[in-house]
């Protein structure tokens, strides 16, 4: 009996939600003039701990034709989907003589030959689907979600005046979030939300969704304390669409019982998603990342 082998590898990404408030219709326009005017700001770098630097080096566009994608995708709105191959520079901050990485012409240098330790800089590759405006980080790359997120952030402060003009959010894991609904008692839910970009979602989520978007709100805090020695109501509109929110649009920290009746705590703010993508080994690779992104986010 002959083996069968795979016909995809598996590749798995952390996820950066990046939400421009505009009223433009055309999102994929909208992100993709917004990923070229970053790539082409002059000498940007963004400095990341004490000793390190981060810049955007390479952003290359490649539109699929959504007939390549399959019947199933017919009904999306764009005949093409774009997706940007990017890549990030981290590099050690040096003195000019001694640099290893020039911001200006986004070249690498060697620095300096007779170093017994040379100064680091590392290649950090990406993907960028403007229709979605979700970034796709690998998994254990030499940058963290959080100094990708940072990154955008200072980016976006040079094109728009103040953060209330977006919202960068680094998808949570779904498993810790979804552990909420297995405690006996959930005594209070502290979160920090914002609207989505015309996502998915359950009824729950999409009425707190509508909720935070008819009210023009950018960022919503709130912090929900049961009644005398009950339990909040985990069915309710108010509390499971914010819970359901929260995945990829904000923060949460729950506190409760489990069925021992011990006190347990969730908190999400360094609890990220793992998003696995088959990429099939037969096909463009573009087309298999396309594919599960629009699916798990349009479809």
């Amino acid at each position: 009996m002959s083996l069968i082998k795979k016909d995809y590898t598996e590749e798995q990404f952390n996820i950066i939600n990046i939400k421009i408030h505009s009223k433009e219709d055309n999102k994929q326009a909208l992100y993709s003039q917004m990923i070229n005017q970053i790539f082409n700001f002059t000498d940007f770098n963004v400095k990341i701990g004490n000793k390190n630097g981060l810049v955007l080096k390479k952003i290359y566009k490649t539109p699929i034709n959504k007939s390549l994608l399959g019947s199933e995708f017919d009904e999306l709105q764009y005949k093409s989907y774009e997706i940007y191959e990017c890549e990030f520079i981290k590099y050690k901050i040096e003195d000019e003589k001694d640099k290893h990485y020039d911001t200006k012409r986004k070249e690498i240098k060697p620095g300096n030959p007779n170093a017994v330790i040379k100064p680091n800089a590392y290649e950090i590759p990406f993907y960028f689907i403007p229709a979605i405006h979700r970034l796709l980080l690998p998994i254990k790359s030499k940058v963290t979600p959080n100094q990708v997120e940072y990154f955008f952030k200072e980016a976006l402060l040079k094109i728009y005046e103040t953060e209330s003009y977006f919202n960068i959010d680094i998808a949570k894991s779904v498993d810790e979030v979804e552990k909420i609904f297995n405690f006996k008692t959930l005594d209070k839910l502290q979160l920090e939300i914002s609207y989505t970009n015309d996502d998915l979602g359950d009824d729950e989520k999409l009425f707190m969704d509508a909720l935070l978007k008819e009210s023009n709100v950018n960022k919503y805090k709130a912090e929900f304390d049961s009644e005398k020695k009950e339990s909040l109501n985990l069915d309710s509109k108010l509390i499971k669409g914010g819970i359901e929110l929260s995945k990829e649009n904000g923060t949460l920290k729950a506190t409760g019982t489990n069925s021992f009746g011990n006190k347990v705590v969730i908190n999400t703010k360094n609890e990220f998603e793992d998003f696995k993508i088959k990429v099939k080994k037969e096909i463009n690779p573009l087309i298999s990342i396309l594919k599960d992104s629009l699916k798990k986010w349009r479809l």
